[in-house]
């Protein structure tokens, strides 16, 4: 892909969220102070990896936005509703996009 992301932003539980390239020592990160995914250049480098990193990392935007990165226990529950309700139909209509940009 050559850091060229096939989207600028996607939208999780109603909020913008932008996409950026840049030197990461990991794959990828949310920033939630910033609304913002940032992506190592391996991350970009292939289309599979680019939709794996931006799957991990929405999940981890769902799950911020959800409260529930901040519960000092996790329940089970409470994360499959979260991702029922927030990061399954934001993860759907980003594929849908990203899919659109590929056919253009």
């Amino acid at each position: 892909m050559n850091d060229k992301l096939p989207i600028k932003s996607v939208e999780i539980g109603g909020r913008v969220i932008t996409l950026v390239v840049e030197e990461l020592d990991s794959w990828g990160e949310y920033r939630s102070d910033d609304r913002q995914i940032a992506f190592s250049h391996k991350a970009v480098s292939t289309l599979a990896f680019f939709m794996e990193t931006l799957r991990h990392e929405m999940g981890h935007a769902a799950l911020d936005m959800g409260g529930i990165s901040h519960l000092k226990n996790y329940e089970e529950e409470a994360i499959i509703r979260c991702f029922d309700t927030i990061f399954h139909p934001a993860w759907d209509r980003v594929r849908e996009l990203i899919m659109e940009s590929l056919n253009d």
